[in-house]
């Protein structure tokens, strides 16, 4: 049963994201009124996830990214962001943070982002003995337009490099969640050509109706990867009408206001826990490289 903390020096946030997290089956939770008692806490029990505001007195929500990352390494964290604090927010995610939600999207996107992130952090930690004795992995699926088949290639994924020893337990859940970004915008904004509006009311009706329908039902999302000592490549291509590659190249994501809702959260994801993001001029695939630290 997963156990999750949340961290909020305010009450009424505190109350609304522990009810968010609530409503997935089996999720307890617990509450701390600042990072400093949240540190406390950590002392005395295990947490599967945190969930922490960025803004607070004394230990902030960075600072409890540091600590959690040397006291509780295998303990994912995701950020809570209020306008203003994106630039923390890039911090916290260079330091080892799995994710981050605005504040603004609490109700829309808490609840889906820590069930992410907990199924992938438990894939990551039943990896087998056979996998412990894998030297490399070559992968190549051609998927349906169904979100249950990325999250099950995301958790093989991740057992595949866990068992490997690729990377640590932090390195090995960003490459998941950068993966699944891939996927996730091959699927929603590739194949199925849907823009954030359309998904906002009802996520799931509206992407079943729209695979459904053709031309979309015919198109797959196709994903290749490479994996041995040295280095991870992953190659994500859709069939959709692609989008401008020459324009988001010259676009400067190291800024807090890409950290926005409309300025690609999925992009931003990718940049900052991958070591190269390129796409091809069609705009329909994306190479995500990441190099494992002794390389």
């Amino acid at each position: 049963m997963p156990h999750v903390l949340v961290v909020d020096d305010t009450s009424v946030d505190r109350t609304l994201a522990g009810g968010l997290l609530g409503k997935s089956p089996g999720i307890t939770v617990q509450f701390a009124e600042d990072g400093a008692a949240a540190l406390e806490l950590l002392q005395e029990s295990q947490f599967d996830l945190i969930v922490t505001d960025l803004q607070m007195p004394e230990v902030d929500g960075l600072e409890l990214v540091t600590r959690i990352q040397m006291v509780r390494p295998d303990t994912p964290v995701i950020l809570m962001t209020a306008q203003g604090s994106e630039a923390i927010a890039m911090e916290a995610l260079e330091q080892g943070a799995a994710g981050y939600v605005p504040k603004a999207q609490l109700a829309e996107l808490l609840q889906p982002t820590a069930e992410n992130v907990l199924a992938m952090s438990a894939a990551e930690q039943t990896s087998s003995r056979l996998q412990q004795c894998q030297l490399s992995a070559a992968w190549t699926f051609a998927l349906d337009n169904d979100p249950m088949l990325i999250d099950t290639l995301v958790e093989s994924l991740q057992r595949t490099i866990d068992g490997m020893g690729f990377a640590d337990h932090t390195g090995k859940l960003r490459i998941g969640v950068a993966v699944r970004e891939a996927l996730l915008n091959a699927l929603l904004h590739g194949n199925l050509e849907l823009t954030r509006d359309q998904l906002a009311d009802d996520p799931a009706a509206t992407i079943a109706q729209r695979s459904s329908e053709s031309p979309y039902d015919q198109r797959k999302i196709h994903f290749a990867a490479q994996i041995d000592s040295n280095e991870s490549r992953f190659v994500i291509r859709d069939e959709g009408p692609g989008f401008d590659a020459v324009a988001h190249a010259s676009r400067d994501l190291s800024t807090p206001e890409s950290l926005s809702p409309d300025a690609g959260r999925g992009i931003v994801l990718m940049q900052s826990f991958m070591d190269e993001v390129s796409y091809n001029d069609a705009g329909n695939e994306v190479t995500l490289v990441k190099r494992s630290a002794s390389a």
